[in-house]
């Protein structure tokens, strides 16, 4: 049974499009030589949008809800490439905004925050390295699985946008103040489960080099959603 008047996912989200969400969530859940259970969720202009991709009697199949109500389901790679497209695009929007914002003047700038906030960006880099070659080597390898969550946008009205992910081992948040300095915490949690490291392994504010903290989480961000992509459109 198709509750949709047409197979085309991709005719449904076009009342969606482009998605310029007030907050965009995605979260990949996988278990040991499970399929990935994906789910991308957006909310704009009072409208909740919810793709589901999870497994359902051995194949992929993607829910399509409207405010919590099921209105679609779909089963064919063609959805599949629509899905992760929606979901790139999404992504993209939420993160322009926070790149907007780490051009805004912050105050003054001194030699001081400058060398501080270059070291913290050096330890960022390397410990993101290190996060995206994990990602890398589960690209061709279907032993090993992928847990993720990415939160980009508003939590209220009020608020101002922040980017959070939680990837493997790293759970990381990234939030400006009202004045426009970005705040960044970072905890590690090793190969113990989540939540169980109480102190940041690192925890910083920026002024100046806002742009390449950025940098560094959107390409961390491309990097978790390309090997996403790769891993399930394979099952199919």
């Amino acid at each position: 049974m198709w509750p949709f008047k047409s197979r085309k996912l991709s005719t449904h989200l076009k009342q969606y499009s482009p998605p310029n969400p007030d907050w965009f969530f995605f979260a990949l859940n996988q278990g040991e030589m499970e399929r990935p259970n994906l789910v991308t969720q957006t909310r704009s202009n009072k409208t909740d949008l919810k793709l589901q991709w999870q497994t359902h009697n051995s194949l992929m199949r993607i829910d399509l809800f409207d405010q919590g109500h099921l209105f679609g389901r779909m089963l064919n790679r063609e959805c599949a490439q629509t899905y992760f497209f929606f979901t790139h695009l999404s992504l993209k929007n939420s993160l322009d905004r926070l790149k907007s914002m780490s051009l805004e003047n912050a105050g003054a700038v001194t030699t001081l925050d400058l060398t501080q906030e270059g070291r913290a960006i050096e330890w960022l880099r390397v410990s993101l390295k290190v996060l995206k070659d994990a990602l890398e080597s589960c690209r061709s390898d279907e032993s090993k699985v992928v847990r993720a969550m990415l939160y980009v946008g508003k939590e209220s009205t009020e608020s101002r946008p922040l980017f959070r992910a939680i990837i493997f081992n790293l759970d990381i948040t990234c939030v400006f103040d009202p004045q426009g300095v970005m705040g960044l915490v970072v905890f590690d949690d090793k190969n113990r489960s989540h939540g169980t490291s109480q102190k940041p392994a690192l925890e910083a504010s920026f002024k100046g080099l806002k742009p390449a903290v950025l940098d560094e989480l959107i390409t961390l961000s491309a990097a978790l959603m390309s090997v996403v992509e790769k891993k399930t459109l394979k099952l199919l």
